[in-house]
């Protein structure tokens, strides 16, 4: 039987305290263990605390908006495989023709 990674002292204190990102890479520092292993074994005990992360503020244009944008200012009927073009191709397009 091998020995465990983490001691029953080092598990009770996880379960304790809770780990998020910044104590997990104190609990690693302290017992000489990296963050992921850490997070991962906080992770399996169901103690693990994710951060939320932030949505983005303005929405990303699509290659299809762009291409519809391309498609109105020409005034072309369509313009079919233009949305196969590289996303910085169909942006200075659209910038040179408006």
């Amino acid at each position: 039987m091998s020995l465990p990674n983490y001691t029953e002292a080092q598990v009770k204190a996880l379960r304790e305290q809770g780990v998020n990102l910044a104590t997990a890479k104190e609990f690693a520092k302290t017992w000489n263990k990296s963050t992921k292993s850490v997070i991962a074994k906080a992770v399996s005990l169901g103690v693990y605390q994710a951060e939320v992360r932030a949505k983005r503020s303005t929405a990303k244009p699509r290659k299809a908006d762009i291409v519809a944008a391309i498609v109105k200012a020409t005034q072309a009927e369509k313009l079919d495989g233009l949305e196969k073009a590289p996303m910085m191709a169909l942006s200075n397009l659209l910038k040179a023709i408006s």
